[in-house]
């Protein structure tokens, strides 16, 4: 077994006082199993699914399309998401931000069924986030934040992708309460074979 370690070398002392503002990853490979943990700093986070409930609280098989969108300009999220828009023929798209621009989520409040959502996910998969498109899948619904993020401040609605007005949900929204890491990427160490 041989040790790779990405870890620049520091003393015990320094290392306790920046822990709180990192992330470690820890994989550990054998020839038939890898081993993967982290330790983060984290935050509880509420957040809502995208499934639709009927009139009696009961899930539906429908959802309102949702986006984390990052990693392009607020421009190309607009191209992107009008063209999506017009194919798909959804109302309006919200455009929410707590992070100056850097990342947006987008909210659309007309129903579509999972299949079509998990479409519309697809082709807009150049400007969203992969693990929200994974966990989507996986989950078979979608979850966005609602509350505020650590050193951020509340979302607000930055703009909005006009086509129709669709009525906000006004019944039943599935509320979810989660931990999310205050770090995106950390240091790895790696142990294992080759």
């Amino acid at each position: 077994m041989t040790a790779y370690s990405h870890l620049p070398k520091i003393g015990i002392s320094d290392f306790l006082a920046n822990i709180s503002k990192k992330r470690f990853n820890l994989r550990i490979t054998t020839n038939r199993f890898t081993f993967f943990t982290m330790l983060s700093r984290s935050q509880r986070i509420e957040g809502i699914t995208s499934r639709v409930f009927d009139g009696n609280g009961k899930p539906t098989e429908k959802h309102y399309p949702m986006w984390d969108l990052e990693g392009t300009s607020l421009e190309t999220i607009k191209k992107t998401l009008k063209k999506i828009q017009t194919h798909y023929g959804l109302g309006n798209i919200y455009l929410t931000s707590d992070n100056n621009g850097k990342t947006y989520r987008g909210w659309c409040f007309s129903v579509v069924t999972f299949e079509t959502y998990l479409k519309i996910l697809i082709d807009s998969k150049p400007i969203t986030d992969y693990g929200f498109i994974y966990y989507t899948f996986k989950r078979k619904e979608a979850t966005l934040r609602l509350s505020r993020k650590e050193n951020r401040p509340f979302q607000t609605c930055t703009d909005v992708i006009e086509s129709f007005f669709v009525p906000f949900p006004t019944g039943i929204v599935s509320r979810v309460i989660y931990d999310t890491g205050t770090e995106k990427k950390g240091t790895t160490i790696n142990l294992g074979v080759n």
